[in-house]
């Protein structure tokens, strides 16, 4: 995906421990890793927008309205929030 700068895009996250991670941007799927892992607790603050275990990796724009669920949201849930 080519990027423009000062252009706001929507992205969607979702992580499952049976499917692994999806990534959409504007509603269109981007990527995924069907790789499994097991997740834990870290002890360590959730950080939006830096990868600390291999970095700091830090993102490079402004994030905004970040939404977490506990739940799995249907496509069509997540492509409207």
């Amino acid at each position: 995906m080519v990027t423009e700068p000062a252009k706001w895009y929507h992205v969607v996250g979702s992580w499952d421990a049976t499917t692994g991670i999806n990534i959409c941007v504007d509603g269109v799927p981007e990527g995924a890793n069907a790789t499994l892992v097991t997740r834990g607790a870290s002890g360590q603050p959730l950080q939006i927008g830096n990868q600390p275990f291999f970095g700091p990796r830090l993102f490079a724009g402004s994030i905004d309205e970040v939404q977490i669920f506990g739940a799995a949201l249907s496509q069509k849930d997540a492509a409207h929030e």
